[in-house]
């Protein structure tokens, strides 16, 4: 039993970080966009960092990596109109 409520809290711990990173990277991506000589490049790593955050923390969340693509596919069929 102990062992199982060390894994919850390293579980939530991890979720924890996960989303300090994923805000981190979302700040990141206003700071380079609010200049106008950043490469394309940078803002590209960005941008993937912060879409493997979401799946990974979706993962620590249980979420499926299947529903979640589909559910992201459906959104960019609509054209982002949400």
């Amino acid at each position: 039993m102990h062992n199982h409520n060390i894994d919850i809290t390293k579980n939530i711990r991890t979720i924890e970080i996960l989303k300090s990173n994923l805000l981190s990277e979302v700040a990141f991506l206003y700071e380079i966009m609010a200049h106008a000589k950043i490469a394309d490049e940078e803002k590209e790593e960005t941008i993937s960092n912060i879409i493997a955050l979401s799946y990974i923390l979706a993962h620590k969340l249980s979420i499926n990596h299947n529903t979640l693509e589909k559910k992201v596919n459906a959104k960019l069929t609509k054209g982002g109109d949400q």
